[in-house]
């Protein structure tokens, strides 16, 4: 009903007026939407009442704007209200001692919030759009009492037969009852047989943004946030991946997990310079947090490293590399000539959860020994993709 479209014209309008919160348009119940009577004497939902001091700063009547010197938690409940909305409201078939805010449309079962996620499949419908809940609960009710086989099986439980001569003058719970009563019967179960509540669906498998299983088991670690698809898209923002061919200008990445593993390799942007001389002087896995260690796992001398695709090369190493929970390892990479690479290692995110709860960590090591880090910040480099399997 629209609060604005002037008084209402009947009873049932006006039962539906004044059960209704003014702001959310939701019906009061006597557990999550309670009917709050501010000092002003307007009476709003408990859902609402709390939201109002952070849109007005302190906590004003949204009608006449009046102060309410109480804390919301402190604000008493309106009883005639309350006692109005007791007599309407619906409870939830599972939890009787909650109010129902949902209907499924299907088996008509009266939910409340905690509940719709054990029916995924089933449609399920908020209360407050289905207009005159007391109207649809007989309409519900006249709809099953035209089965002829439903209305003899009836004749076996005398009471239900009663009540539902007089179905339109009890309460809306009454009337969900028998509603429960009536489909019961029909499908040949104890009309008092009370419903299991269905387990919770299997939660869905867990997205990895930056991983990926690869066909033989292994995985990959995708560090990219930005890829640069041709040299033409080349911009000055993206001017700082070159790749300079003085000094001992190197990328490094300290890499740390905490469950074991074995390193398989690394992947590294391709400069896409429009004559492409770059190649790696040399790929080194180190122990510790430094790019200058005295212990050297693995390394590759003079490699190719040439060409716009594909956009990312894998350095496979010649042998796996075990990494233990909470050892940190740098690998540190060193290239000759000049290029731009693609990509925007600014975004290797610290940490990633990824398959079987494993956490990756990654940070800038030091750069020690006249080494220099590569780009503009400590994140910058080719170094973008890891490869490995778990143990």
């Amino acid at each position: 009903m629209d609060i604005m479209a002037g008084p209402p014209t009947n009873f049932s309008e006006a039962l539906d007026f004044y059960l209704t919160c003014f702001i959310c348009q939701c019906s009061f119940n006597s557990s999550s939407r309670r009917p709050l009577a501010l000092f002003c004497g307007h009476t709003f939902c408990s859902a609402c009442v709390p939201n109002f001091k952070k849109v007005f700063g302190q906590l004003n009547c949204p009608i006449d704007h009046i102060n309410e010197v109480r804390a919301a938690d402190a604000i008493p409940t309106n009883m005639l209200l309350l006692a109005h909305a007791q007599n309407v409201e619906l409870a939830c078939l599972y939890h009787p001692q909650t109010s129902a805010d949902f209907l499924t449309t299907e088996d008509f079962e009266a939910l409340c919030e905690t509940c719709t996620a054990h029916f995924p499949g089933k449609q399920i419908r908020e209360l407050r759009d289905l207009g005159n809940v007391a109207e649809v609960l007989v309409r519900k009710i006249e709809e099953l009492s035209r089965n002829a086989g439903l209305m003899q099986r009836l004749n076996a439980y005398p009471a239900y037969v009663q009540q539902l001569q007089r179905y339109r003058m009890v309460e809306n719970k009454e009337k969900m009852r028998l509603v429960y009563v009536l489909q019961n019967v029909g499908k040949g179960v104890d009309p008092l047989a009370r419903r299991e509540l269905p387990p919770l669906p299997p939660p869905p498998p867990p997205v990895f943004t930056h991983f990926r299983q690869l066909q033989d088991g292994s995985w990959e670690i995708d560090r990219f946030n930005r890829i640069l698809p041709a040299v033409n898209a080349v911009t000055p923002d993206s001017k700082q991946w070159w790749i300079s061919n003085t000094g001992r200008q190197v990328d490094g990445v300290i890499v740390m997990v905490n469950r074991r593993i074995q390193l398989l390799g690394i992947g590294l942007c391709k400069e896409v310079a429009p004559t492409p001389q770059t190649n790696i002087a040399f790929l080194e896995v180190l122990r510790g947090a430094t790019t200058q260690s005295p212990s050297m796992l693995r390394q590759c001398v003079n490699t190719a490293y040439s060409g716009t695709d594909p956009q990312v090369q894998h350095l496979p190493f010649s042998k796996p590399i075990p990494l233990s929970p909470g050892e940190k390892i740098t690998i540190k990479v060193k290239q000759n000539g000049k290029g731009l690479f693609f990509g925007d290692p600014a975004n290797r995110n610290d940490p990633l959860l990824g398959p079987e709860d494993i956490i990756f960590s990654f940070d800038d090591p030091n750069y020690a020994q006249q080494d220099f880090q590569n780009g503009q910040n400590k994140w910058a480099g080719p170094i973008v993709r890891l490869y490995f399997k778990l143990l």
